[in-house]
């Protein structure tokens, strides 16, 4: 809810001509549920209408720009209670299981060289992600922290034996 006022907060200057774009209707990240709390009646932001964003669900791949490695993840987990939960990617700390094939389809190790969480509309990333091999083509992601509700760009940075710098991206969307 911290993150809404100051977005609102944002776009209530850009109303006044202080900022530029980025607030209303060409801003996915606003795309909101009317009520009768917050500024505007904005009460929080969903992810309906953002069509950048690829659902998520358990198994979901992506192929890097070279078309040389498919990355797959497994699965993300989220801490409530100190219980892991299974589930799409929520605001705050997650943890992804990766697996990351060559363009063969065999899982392969040593390939990946870091992660960048990026939201493009808000044009910031968050806290560095920890890589670690778990091994047969499979690395975990952790904390992979998604602090804010909207648009994100996760993109796991790969390199071969030999080969250049490729990357694989996630689009996905966090609701609050």
């Amino acid at each position: 809810m911290m993150e809404m006022r100051r977005k609102v907060g944002l776009c209530f200057l850009g109303a006044l001509g202080v900022l530029g774009a980025g607030c209303g209707a060409d801003d996915p990240s606003m795309t909101s549920q009317q009520g009768t709390g917050g500024a505007g009646g904005v009460d929080f932001i969903t992810c309906a209408a953002e069509t950048r964003a690829t659902p998520y669900s358990a198994g979901m791949r992506e192929t890097s720009i070279s078309g040389a490695w498919t990355v797959k993840l497994l699965d993300n987990t989220f801490v409530v209670d100190g219980k892991a939960l299974s589930e799409a990617p929520a605001k705050g700390t997650d943890t992804w299981a990766i697996e990351v094939d060559d363009a063969t389809g065999k899982p392969t190790d040593g390939v990946v060289t870091g992660v960048s969480p990026w939201m493009p509309d808000h044009r910031h990333g968050t806290t560095p992600v920890m890589v670690s091999a778990a091994g047969a083509g499979t690395y975990t992601l952790n904390p992979l922290y998604l602090y804010m509700s909207g648009y994100w760009e996760i993109t796991v940075n790969l390199t071969g034996t030999g080969s250049a710098a490729d990357s694989a991206m996630f689009p996905i969307c966090v609701p609050d």
